[in-house]
C-alpha cells in the first residue's frame, strides 16, 4: 500500500478527521486506536491522506463515529475515488515538491483553466520559448544535464494535450505577452505560430486581454478541473514556487474572476487569434527589413 499522499486520498482523510472530531467528548486517534484494537498510525496515515485502508477498517471507524447514512455514503464515495495510484513525474528530479503534486493533480485533471502574466504557459510553449525563459534565470538551471531535464518535463507535460481524451485548456494571456521578445524575433515568430496553430484544436481556447482593456490579472494562477464531481482546486505561482488552494470559497472566487475577465475583459477567440496574427505579421515585417 503506498503511503504517499494523494489529493483523493487527502479528501477521504479529511473527512474522516471531521467525524471524529465532531463525536461529543475529545475523542482522539490514540482512543479510537485503543478502543478498535487497531494501529494509531493506521488513523494518523489515513487522516493525513497517505494511506487507503481496507473498507471493514472504514466502517469499523464509521461506526465508533456513530456516522450518518448520508456520511456513510460520501465516505464510501471518496473511498472508491481513493483507489488510483499516484502517477510518477518521469523527469521530476530536482523540481519542488509543490510543482510535482501540482503536476499530479494536473494529470487528473480534464480541464485547465490559466491566467498567464508573465509568460505563456509550459503546456503552450515553444523549445525555444522555454530556453529563452531558463536563459534568463540561470540560478533555476545548472549545467546541462538540468536543462535537459527541463526539456523533457516540458515535452512530457505537453503530452496532455494530445490523445483520445486530452486535457481541455482554456487560457487568458495578456497581449505584453505576444510582444515581449523573449528570445529575438525569430523565436517569438515560431511561438505565435504554434499559438495560432494548438489554438485551432477543439480543446485549446487562447483569449488574449489587449493593452486598451488596462488591468486584469495581478498575478499567475491555475485553475484545474476534475471528472466524477471532484471539486476544482487552484495553483498559485509565484516567485518561491507555488501554492496549492482547495478551499471551495477561494477556488470559486478564483474561478468567477476567471470567467469574469473570458466574458468581459478578454477578447473572444476569434479575436484573439486575429490579435495574435497581427503581432505575427510585425515580427515578420521587422525580420524582413534591411538593418
Amino acid at each position: 500500500m503506498s503511503a504517499e499522499w494523494t489529493r483523493r486520498k487527502g479528501r477521504l482523510g479529511k473527512k474522516m478527521a471531521a467525524l471524529r472530531e465532531r463525536v461529543p467528548g475529545k475523542l482522539t486517534q490514540a482512543v479510537v486506536a485503543k478502543r478498535l484494537k487497531i494501529s494509531e498510525p493506521t488513523i494518523s496515515r489515513l487522516e493525513a491522506g497517505k494511506s487507503r485502508p481496507p473498507w471493514p477498517t472504514i466502517a469499523s471507524l464509521l461506526m465508533a463515529y456513530q456516522a450518518s447514512p448520508e456520511d456513510e455514503a460520501e465516505v464510501s464515495r471518496l473511498w472508491e475515488a481513493a483507489r488510483q495510484k499516484p502517477i510518477t513525474i518521469e523527469h521530476g528530479k530536482g523540481l519542488s515538491p509543490s510543482y510535482l503534486a501540482f503536476r499530479r493533480d494536473e494529470f487528473d485533471a480534464d480541464g485547465e483553466k490559466a491566467f498567464n502574466v508573465g509568460a505563456i504557459t509550459g503546456l503552450l510553449q515553444t523549445p525555444g520559448y522555454a530556453d529563452a525563459l531558463r536563459s534568463a534565470a540561470p540560478t533555476n538551471i545548472q549545467g546541462d544535464e538540468q536543462a535537459q531535464r527541463a526539456a523533457d518535463e516540458r515535452r512530457s507535460r505537453q503530452q496532455l494535450l494530445e490523445g483520445d481524451n486530452p486535457l481541455h485548456l482554456h487560457v487568458i494571456m495578456g497581449e505584453a505577452l505576444l510582444r515581449q521578445l523573449v528570445g529575438g524575433r525569430e523565436v517569438m515568430i515560431e511561438q505565435l505560430e504554434h499559438l495560432l496553430t494548438t489554438g485551432q484544436r477543439d480543446h485549446v481556447t487562447i483569449q488574449v486581454v489587449p493593452f486598451e482593456r488596462g488591468a486584469w490579472a495581478t498575478s499567475p494562477a491555475v485553475l484545474l478541473y476534475f471528472p466524477d464531481d471532484e471539486p476544482p482546486m487552484a495553483y498559485l505561482e509565484h516567485a518561491g514556487g507555488g501554492e496549492t488552494v482547495e478551499e471551495s470559497h477561494d477556488v470559486q472566487g478564483l474561478a468567477d474572476t476567471f470567467d469574469y475577465v473570458a466574458e468581459h475583459t478578454a477578447l473572444p477567440e476569434d479575436a484573439s487569434a486575429d490579435l495574435i496574427g497581427s503581432v505575427l505579421n510585425e515580427l515578420r515585417m521587422d525580420e524582413q527589413q534591411p538593418n
